[in-house]
């Protein structure tokens, strides 16, 4: 068998972690410096670190679009062959 569903399918789910936990630590980043500098830059590092992590996990989320988008397209031609 060339696809393999199970691999893809936790390829998906490590993909989706990763980019959790890549939220969790450039917003911790931002929020520790925040701190460091001054209560008043707070305001400005919490949505600076958004844009940032938002910007770093695009990558990441597209892929995982797209390797949804293809185990849909397998599971369509295994219904079509199967029937």
């Amino acid at each position: 068998m060339i696809f393999e569903r199970e691999k893809y399918y936790n390829y998906i789910n490590k993909l989706e972690r990763s980019i959790k936990i890549a939220y969790g630590i450039i917003m911790l980043f931002a929020i520790i410096i925040g701190i460091a500098t001054g209560i008043a830059t707070l305001i400005i590092t919490i949505p600076l670190g958004m844009i940032i992590s938002a910007s770093y996990t695009f990558g990441a989320k597209v892929k995982v679009q797209e390797m949804k988008w293809k185990f849909d397209i397998y599971e369509k031609i295994a219904k079509k062959e199967v029937a």
